[in-house]
């Protein structure tokens, strides 16, 4: 994840296309705000607008102060102008960090959090508002999402899980706390496997690559490790003490990477509303990737090979002929093209002019 060293090479990104990128192939302009991997060239190409991820420490005020003028500068680019219809936007992606931040180091009940949050609301209502004021409603549609839930690391709550033994074996851990990816030392998976396998640590759920549940849709990406660790509910995967061998920070007292289908803590927030969503519906539970169908829909962009279902997702949307999205290119969908907004909450937010997207 940006700003980490390395991880604006395309190397990292090329494998999969995301969906600003298809929207530019497709002539629809893009803005992204502090979203991870805009400033990337990605299969030759970037967003109209990309203002970087730089938001690495404690969030300040000026970070709500900067969402409020990007609104109304995304506004401005929203409304249809005959002179400027080339420069019209139909996808704005923002990112809010504070939500996050502070469940990682204050904890998901903790009055910061609640603070943030309350912070978002007062975002999303002035946005909702100027929306409004400039007569867009009818054409603007907001989705406000997260990429994860957060659940309570304290010390008391969970039992850690100490690699420290298997250090020797061991060349990179990348992540911990809910799962942890493991590049072993050349010629020491089997052994290291066997090792861990061997002590039968509660609590802990051990993988080679080729053995992952396919529920996770990993063991077939050349960017998977070779050794996945997930912990269950009540635990935390420590990080190793070399700092060589770990890539990122501290314990947390807030953490997430837990299966979602075993702790609801992980389970996150889908709020939608615009010109293209029903009103007063609620789905079944959603996959966070049936999300990007129902993205591309209502950009009425083709929609790559993904792991979404439109079943699931479907629903949502007012009924139109044709209503669907076309998988691998093909012909465009019938659907009115308008903007797309999205606001994350735990970590991102979309907005989509009948195609924009926003990231909280």
């Amino acid at each position: 994840m940006i700003p980490a060293a390395g991880a604006a090479d395309p190397h990292w990104w090329n494998d999969a296309e995301p969906i600003w990128i298809t929207a530019e192939k497709n002539n629809k302009k893009s803005a992204l705000y502090w979203w991870a991997g805009c400033e990337v060239e990605i299969k030759g190409a970037h967003p109209t607008i990309c203002e970087r991820q730089y938001y690495d420490g404690p969030p300040i005020k000026e970070v709500t102060t900067d969402f409020q003028e990007r609104i109304d500068d995304f506004i401005e680019m929203f409304k249809y102008s005959k002179r400027f219809e080339d420069d019209r936007l139909s996808l704005v992606l923002m990112y809010y960090s504070s939500v996050d931040f502070n469940g990682h180091y204050n904890g998901p009940k903790s009055s910061d959090v609640k603070k943030a949050l309350q912070d978002v609301d007062e975002i999303l209502y002035k946005m909702q508002q100027k929306i409004r004021e400039a007569h867009l409603q009818y054409d603007v549609n907001i989705m406000v999402v997260s990429d994860h839930g957060m659940t309570d690391t304290r010390a008391n709550v969970v039992r850690h899980i100490d690699l420290k033994k298997y250090a020797p074996s061991i060349k990179h851990q990348m992540d911990y706390g809910g799962f942890s990816a493991i590049i072993p030392q050349p010629g020491m998976l089997n052994k290291l496997v066997q090792e861990i396998s061997a002590d039968k640590i509660e609590g802990l759920r051990i993988y080679k690559k080729e053995d992952l549940p396919e529920k996770y849709h990993l063991k077939g990406s050349s960017k998977t490790a070779p050794l996945i660790l997930i912990a269950k509910q009540g635990y935390y995967i420590d990080r190793l003490g070399d700092p060589q061998k770990v890539s990122n920070g501290d314990k947390f007292v807030g953490h997430h990477g837990y299966d979602p289908e075993e702790v609801e803590d992980m389970r996150t927030i889908f709020l939608a509303t615009g010109p293209d969503f029903k009103k007063g519906t609620k789905t079944d539970v959603l996959h966070i990737t049936d999300i990007y169908n129902v993205m591309c829909t209502i950009l009425n962009i083709p929609a790559l090979p993904n792991n979404g279902s439109w079943d699931r997702a479907k629903s949502m949307l007012v009924d139109r002929e044709n209503n669907f999205p076309i998988v691998d290119g093909g012909v465009s969908v019938t659907a009115n093209s308008c903007c797309f907004l999205c606001v994350m909450l735990v970590t991102t937010c979309i907005l989509m002019y009948s195609g924009v997207i926003f990231g909280l």
